[in-house]
């Protein structure tokens, strides 16, 4: 799914793999970080997987201001390759994901399905994708108000933080807001895009996601995602991680490594999307027959190296997956991108690029 105009982001499909990679290790090491999470702060980002889907996050609004620039979006057109992209195999594991449920748990599994468009509850990872589509109705006002003035993301991070501060006040569940809406991954698709604008020095990722660590360590240390319900940590949590998150983001995608080596790391992130969907299906047997046959996943130090096998047979699915149901759905896509003539040769050619930049 290379462009006609050889246009590629590496760096972004890195990212992409290390986002999927995070997250099948968060629910493949299950056992070990209910027991031992609070032992291995040093690696808190690590241990809490779950950090992968605010990089994901993260790096959809990133991509998409790099993608759209001083263009405008034609929307009707724009939400009709967005579902292309995620629909089919969205559809296909949630029916997959009904099929394997228990007769007596269908009924809620079904019940999760029907109202998890709107509210949390979307089974099989399902919720994120939900955010994802929340934020498409928001994307082009924001990039409209992107383009009058840089600084405009800053001003919706400092909303949503006001907002989930009020909400934390008046008893809501904070921590189901910011974790699975939009109230809280707001932050993360703002400040992605801002960072595209921005282009932040070495030093200053660096030291941006050298703060990210040292929260997670902290946030590790104090009992990470089981151990901070409704707590005040999760109305900043969103933003932390979205500011780590971009800038390390924008630094990586104008310096990626390269070399043969990063073939699979490429390849990982192009079938992320897949992966991510597809592994909810397996992943608890797999950890499961680990834990029981082959090593005690008593910490994630230990879970690291098999969590990795699984990662790369998930690739290699999802590779099956990217041939057989994705590929040949967004052979139907069309132009979104509307811009001034001199720039409207390279929007084909960006377009039909799309499947391989947005695996969202």
């Amino acid at each position: 799914m290379k462009s006609s105009s050889g246009a590629h982001y590496e760096g972004l499909d890195h990212l992409r793999a290390l986002a999927a990679f995070l997250v099948v290790l968060w629910h493949f090491s299950r056992p070990a970080v209910n027991t031992s999470i609070a032992a291995t702060p040093e690696i808190g980002l690590i241990a809490q997987g779950h950090s992968g889907v605010a990089l994901f996050m993260t790096l959809s609004g990133y991509l998409f201001a790099k993608l759209v620039g001083q263009r405008t979006i034609d929307f009707p057109a724009f939400a009709w390759n967005r579902a292309l992209r995620l629909l089919p195999l969205f559809i296909l594991c949630l029916l997959l994901g009904y099929l394997v449920q228990s007769p007596e748990d269908r009924a809620a599994y079904l019940h999760g399905v029907k109202v998890g468009w709107l509210l949390p509850g979307m089974p099989q990872g399902g919720w994120s994708i939900v955010v994802e589509m929340h934020f498409y109705l928001l994307l082009p006002m924001i990039l409209w108000s992107v383009r009058r003035w840089r600084y405009a993301p800053l001003l919706i991070v400092g909303a949503a933080l006001l907002l989930r501060l009020a909400l934390a006040n008046l008893g809501y569940a904070i921590e189901t807001l910011a974790y699975y809406t939009l109230i809280g991954r707001i932050d993360q698709f703002a400040l992605g895009i801002f960072a595209y604008h921005l282009a932040p020095r070495g030093r200053v990722a660096a030291a941006a996601f050298g703060a990210l660590w040292l929260f997670y360590m902290w946030f590790a240390a104090n009992g990470g995602y089981y151990g901070a319900h409704d707590d005040l940590v999760w109305v900043v949590l969103p933003t932390i991680e979205a500011a780590g998150f971009a800038a390390l983001i924008s630094w990586y995608d104008r310096h990626p490594f390269t070399g043969r080596w990063t073939a699979p790391l490429r390849r990982a992130g192009d079938y992320s999307y897949a992966v991510y969907l597809l592994h909810f299906l397996t992943v608890v047997a797999a950890s499961r027959f680990v834990d029981d046959n082959l090593a005690r996943l008593t910490s994630v130090y230990v879970a690291i190296p098999f969590a990795l096998v699984y990662f790369g047979y998930m690739t290699m699915l999802g590779w099956a997956s990217h041939r057989l149901i994705e590929g040949p759905m967004m052979r139907f896509r069309r132009p979104y991108l509307k811009d001034a003539p001199a720039a409207s040769a390279a929007n084909d050619a960006t377009d039909k690029s799309e499947a391989r930049q947005l695996a969202a």
